[in-house]
């Protein structure tokens, strides 16, 4: 692992005493050695006025605990000097709250402080650091011997936070396939137009068209990440909680703030009594294309007018997890389903869901779109509407009886799904 290619990058610096360059504090040296190794630095001396979006561009943020001084040059505390220092140190906290909502990228505290003191203090503005990138070092032990020593004391913190690591990889990899894709698409001028255009003439949304245009290119020139198995095993036999796992999964299965403005294949809906349901039409004909030609449907905006806005709605339940278990083949991670049904999961509350294909309700998009909680992302709605399209052309077959394959005949049982109590 290279962690100065790893960190690649412009990084942020924020420190009171960082253009004092007669100054004793080791943020000068620190900044230095940063900066030597061909870190280009945006650099203050007390919080800056930068937008979330424009923070969300920076490789780091460097940050020093104490941004002010409260003593003056004779080594006096100065007047007003706690409400200064309050005022300060509530700034800088929501500073690194505001970092934490708008953007991922990791938050480095070097300060004179003992650690465990501004651990206290993040722990008291609920800042989960198990959850959040923050390292937190005192600056002494950055400097060792005279020796800086600051991407040597950063890789110690990634060798016990893979998730960091791979996720860092993951990010310049996306950032080198971007590059290639606006190098590929700027080398003509009216692309867009044309998208649009096509879009606009298929009554679709061309800002939807545009973005899968744009991300299928970024994706499509994606190489694979070098990750390295032996920075990853340097945690030890560490092993994953169960919710640690689920959530992960749920993430790659599913958006849970799906946008509103239109409808398409995947959509998630829940009516009370947490009954959820899932939009099975395809997207090209979720689309409301055209007015109702007649006064009439307009008017009562009724449900069989074929130029209506309508998803077709498919019921799923969770399965209770004696259930899941019950169904899942564990030699090859999948789910044994019947041909009328699908199940997929975790989504929502990470639970597993069969969703069941005999039945559909129609329904018109502008009453229920409110009721829009999420929705399922490719390839995972690919199985469904499949698994849907072969249920829906199946061809019956006579049930064969037992007495054919069995030795002792036996009254077939109903199998029932059950919902999970509550």
């Amino acid at each position: 692992m290279n962690i100065e290619e790893l960190f690649s990058g412009i990084g942020m610096v924020i420190d009171d005493q960082i253009f004092n360059l007669e100054s004793s504090d080791k943020i000068i040296r620190i900044v230095e050695n940063l900066e030597n190794k061909g870190f280009p630095l945006a650099k203050y001396n007390k919080i800056p006025n930068v937008s979330g979006s424009n923070i969300a561009k920076f490789s780091f943020v460097l940050l020093d605990w104490e941004l002010v001084s409260i003593n003056d040059e004779f080594g006096n505390p100065m007047p007003r000097a706690s409400e200064l220092e309050k005022s300060t140190r509530d700034s800088l906290l929501q500073f690194i709250k505001d970092i934490l909502e708008n953007s991922y990228l990791p938050i480095f505290i070097f300060s004179n402080s003992a650690a465990s003191e501004i651990e206290n203090e993040l722990k008291k503005q609920q800042i989960d650091l198990d959850k959040f990138p923050i390292f937190i070092k005192n600056k002494a032990e950055i400097i060792e011997d005279g020796e800086v020593k600051v991407m040597e004391i950063i890789r110690d913190w990634i060798d016990n936070t893979p998730s960091i690591y791979v996720l860092k990889e993951w990010e310049n990899a996306i950032s080198l396939a971007k590059i290639k894709a606006l190098k590929s698409l700027s080398t003509t001028k009216y692309w867009p137009l044309v998208i649009w255009k096509a879009a606009d003439a298929d009554s679709v949304n061309p800002n939807e068209e545009l973005l899968d245009v744009l991300t299928q290119n970024i994706f499509g020139l994606m190489q694979p990440l070098s990750i390295d198995q032996e920075q990853l095993l340097k945690v030890g036999e560490i092993k994953s909680t169960k919710d640690e796992v689920l959530n992960v999964l749920q993430a790659q299965r599913m958006d849970l703030n799906p946008n509103k403005a239109s409808s398409i294949t995947g959509d998630i809906y829940k009516f009370s009594g947490n009954k959820y349901y899932l939009n099975i039409r395809p997207t090209c004909d979720c689309v409301g294309r055209k007015n109702p030609k007649c006064s009439e449907c307009e008017e009562k905006k009724c449900i069989e007018c074929p130029d209506a806005n309508k998803v077709y709605l498919i019921r799923m339940t969770p399965l209770t997890n004696s259930k899941a278990k019950e169904l899942f083949d564990g030699k090859y991670g999948i789910f044994n389903e019947h041909n009328n049904e699908a199940i997929l999961g975790p989504l929502i509350n990470n639970k597993f869901y069969l969703f069941k294909f005999q039945e559909i309700i129609i329904k018109k998009y502008d009453d229920i779109k409110d009721f829009k909680i999420g929705r399922i992302l490719q390839p995972f709605i690919r199985h469904i509407t499949e698994r849907y399209a072969l249920y829906i052309q199946r061809q019956a077959l006579p049930r064969i009886p037992n007495q054919a394959v069995l030795d002792v005949p036996i009254e077939p049982t109903l199998n029932e799904y059950q919902e999970e109590p509550g």
